[in-house]
């Protein structure tokens, strides 16, 4: 009996040591894709949100450019007063009137948080 709680202290001492040392884990960047690729060899690109009662709209400066190139656009955000990207660029978040506003970029279709 003694040994059945020995051999469980070390299962679970092992289980706790095994699941801090996942958490210590570097996260798995996201792989680009060929566009993202030319965009980064073109050099770093500064984008920005403008937002309007028509839409929200990504843009984005090349440095050296003086045009300024439409992104993305998105349905507008009533008193739109923070936007952000997830880090993987899949999701942008808006903060509006009506809460939270989270669009996919692949299709523009949202859903309000809170």
């Amino acid at each position: 009996e003694e040994e059945n709680e020995a051999e469980e202290e070390e299962e679970e001492r092992e289980a706790k040591e095994a699941t801090h040392k996942a958490g210590r884990k570097a996260p798995k960047l996201p792989q680009l894709d060929m566009s993202e690729r030319q965009a980064l060899a073109e050099g770093p690109r500064m984008d920005f949100a403008a937002s309007s009662r028509d839409a929200v709209e990504i843009r984005g400066l090349a440095p050296g450019s003086a045009e300024v190139a439409l992104i993305a656009t998105f349905p507008p955000a009533q008193g739109a007063e923070g936007i952000s990207w997830s880090l993987d660029g899949r999701w942008l978040g808006i903060l509006g009137l009506r809460g939270v506003q989270v669009f996919d970029a692949s299709d523009g279709e949202y859903s309000t948080l809170c």
